[in-house]
This record gives C-alpha cells, structure tokens and sequence, in this order.
C-alpha cells in the first residue's frame, strides 16, 4: 500500500501525541482531585457512620445506666451528625463517580455536599467546643465525646468540612461550570 493511498486523517493520528501525555487544564485537574476525593469520602463514610448510631441512641435511652440518658443538644447532635453524615457520604459517592464524566447534575449535587458538609463542619465545631467549655467547668462529658468510636463523626465533620470548602471552590470556577455545562473538560 503505497503512502499516496493513505487518508490525511490516519496520518495525523500517527502525529499526535499520546492522549495520556497531554496535560489537563488545572482546573480540571481540580475536578478529578474533587471527584476522588468525595468518592474515598462517600466510601469511607458509608463504611463507618452508620454504626455510630446504635452507641449514641443506647446514650441518649439510657439503655447503658449511669448519667446516661441525657437529652440537650450535644447528645442529639451525637445522633444528628452521624445520620446526615451518611447521606451526605452517600451523595458524595455517586456524585463523585458522576463528576469524573462531567455530568452536570453532579455539579448541583456537589454543591449542595459542601454547603451542607461546611456547615457540619461548623456546627461539630461548635458543639465540640461545648463539650470542651462543659469539661473545664466541672461537668461529665458527654458519653460518646469519649469513645473510640466518636472517631469517624470527628473526622466527617472535620475532613468533610474542609473537603467541602475545597469542593465549593474548585465547582465554583468558571471553567469548571463550562466543563460540566459542555459534559467534558474545557481545553
């Protein structure tokens, strides 16, 4: 087959370069860190929040004796976080996997995660410091600000809050919001 025969289009493939090699724009670069990110988030949320549950409504019931049984708004806060958290991990990881292909609707979806993971994140915030404000004055703690198993509701509000801030960011950028708009990275 004679070099003639050959059309200009399976000439050019053999000039371009590797599709692997070619860098991404930042901002999308972004997206993909946000998309992984939400996407370990959401796995590791569903994997852990839901058995906070039990501990904090055996708290809150009284089922275990002793001081239990304490109804303010630090315990149900014990109750709250963990439930939300998990439908938010939920909503993370779909919406993660759906951003990696630019769905728009996972761009809303991510929105709507780090508006209410901020304000998780502020509001452990606040109740953590309560807890803290609680203990030097001569109070008990709170039964589940003790546990071992409190660990995965502080790093949901804390890694989630701050996953949230750069989810807002990074879906706020103007290229970011024509990628989704067009379903594919802009550049």
């Amino acid at each position: 087959m004679s070099q003639s025969s050959e059309s200009p289009t399976h000439a050019k493939l053999y000039d371009m370069p590797e599709p692997y090699s070619v860098a991404l724009p930042e901002q999308i670069t972004h997206v993909m860190v946000v998309s992984v990110g939400t996407i370990l988030f959401g796995l590791i949320g569903l994997a852990t929040l839901p058995f906070l549950v039990q501990p904090m409504i055996a708290d809150i019931s009284g089922i275990r004796g002793g001081v239990y049984g304490a109804h303010d708004a630090i315990t149900l806060w014990g109750i709250f976080a963990p439930i939300v958290g998990t439908g938010l991990a939920a909503a993370a990881l779909v919406a993660g996997a759906a951003a990696m292909r630019f769905n728009s609707w996972a761009r809303i979806v991510l929105l709507f995660f780090a508006v209410f993971e901020i304000l998780k994140g502020l509001a452990g915030i606040y109740f953590h410091l309560a807890i803290i404000r609680l203990v030097t004055n001569g109070y008990a703690i709170p039964t589940f600000g003790f546990r071992l198993t409190a660990l995965p509701e502080w790093v949901d509000w804390l890694v989630g809050g701050l996953l949230g801030i750069y989810t807002l960011y990074v879906m706020m950028l103007p290229e970011v919001k024509i990628a989704f708009s067009r379903k594919r990275a802009v550049g």
